[in-house]
């Protein structure tokens, strides 16, 4: 798959960051129809994709419902007819996303736990935190 000119223009942005601060922040840009980028683990990798904010339009934050956040979050964005225009896994408990204003599914999937949502995208931005019901831990 080719790499969109979004991604291309966000690893080199990420690779000046890393030359020029002498660390690599762990964010993921994601390769796909919809640009991408997923990350937040850690203070330095929450910073480095706070930098990346204003590129895009639409923020997904998945967390428990206790507030603790999620990594590994099966994420699929849909049109609102249901056809896939990405999928990812996340890499911490943010995924930017640059989406044109109209309506989308989301399904997201964390350890068997599904969250379905609507997601309005307009002119500005958008923000959609996805929280999943704590899991149960068995009784000792």
């Amino acid at each position: 798959m080719r790499a969109s000119s979004h991604s291309k223009l966000a690893l080199a942005m990420l690779a000046f960051v890393a030359l020029s601060t002498g660390s690599m922040a762990y964010v993921q840009p994601v390769e796909a129809a919809v640009p991408m980028l997923s990350g937040g683990v850690g203070e330095d990798d929450f910073e480095a994709i706070a930098a990346q904010k204003d590129k895009y339009n639409v923020k997904l934050l998945f967390t428990e419902s206790a507030g603790d956040y999620l990594s590994d979050v099966a994420v699929s964005i849909m049109t609102a007819k249901g056809k896939e225009l990405a999928s990812t896994v996340t890499d911490g408990p943010i995924l930017l996303m640059q989406l044109k204003p109209g309506t989308y599914k989301v399904k997201a999937t964390e350890a068997g736990r599904v969250q379905e949502h609507k997601l309005v995208v307009g002119k500005g931005r958008a923000y959609l935190q996805v929280r999943f019901p704590m899991l149960e831990t068995p009784a000792e």
